[in-house]
């Protein structure tokens, strides 16, 4: 249940977090022009990883940038929908 309108529960990158949607975010003229047609719904970021949420229930799917949690040192893209999730790139820092 939210305690204020807008804000939702998520649970990603291992941590259970109250977020609120990205409206400055996604109404940024100076972000890319990929980034916003897309139609983002929320914006995670913090020091393990970005999520770029799409959409809402069922037919969501994320798009994250995070560090792995067996490698540290290895950065990853992939993509979450329907309870599956997708490899498309990593990298070794």
């Amino acid at each position: 249940m939210c305690d204020i309108p807008g804000e939702v529960w998520i649970i990603d990158f291992g941590m259970a977090a109250k977020i609120r949607p990205a409206p400055l975010l996604t109404g940024d003229p100076s972000l890319p022009a990929a980034f916003h047609a897309i139609h983002p719904y929320n914006v995670i970021v913090n020091t393990n990883g970005v999520l770029i949420r799409v959409g809402v229930g069922r037919e969501s799917y994320a798009i994250v940038w995070h560090r792995k949690d067996n490698d540290p040192n290895t950065w990853e893209l992939k993509t979450n929908a329907e309870g599956e999730s997708r490899s498309f790139f990593e990298k070794k820092t």
